[in-house]
């Protein structure tokens, strides 16, 4: 599975993704946080270092970070600036949802 299809996938699912751009998405969960999805040059995933023009979606990884509501940086990864790199696509989609399932189980 490639980026492309994950944010299909949460899209077609009913998640707020909003577009930032060429490999760069963002997640809105209910509680206002946001895990932000990256996949284009300079990020820690398979186009970190690709050159020329091409479609960033076909990445099978990405890296991926969470925000507060007030647009805080929340650094839960450590030694990569508060990033994890790399996490692929089927491990982001299986993220996002055991996010939204945690939240529900909470209400």
């Amino acid at each position: 599975m490639n980026m492309n299809q994950i944010i299909e996938i949460l899209r077609d699912g009913g998640f707020d993704v909003s577009d930032h751009g060429a490999g760069h998405n963002m997640v809105k969960f209910s509680n206002g946080y946001e895990m932000s999805i990256s996949y284009a040059d300079g990020n820690y995933c398979s186009n970190r270092h690709a050159l020329g023009p091409r479609d960033f979606g076909l990445s099978h990884n990405g890296e991926i970070a969470f925000h507060s509501p007030e647009q805080d940086f929340l650094d839960f990864y450590g030694s990569d600036g508060g990033v994890r790199g790399y996490v692929s696509a089927d491990e982001i989609l299986g993220i996002v949802i055991g996010i939204k399932m945690a939240f529900a189980a909470v209400k």
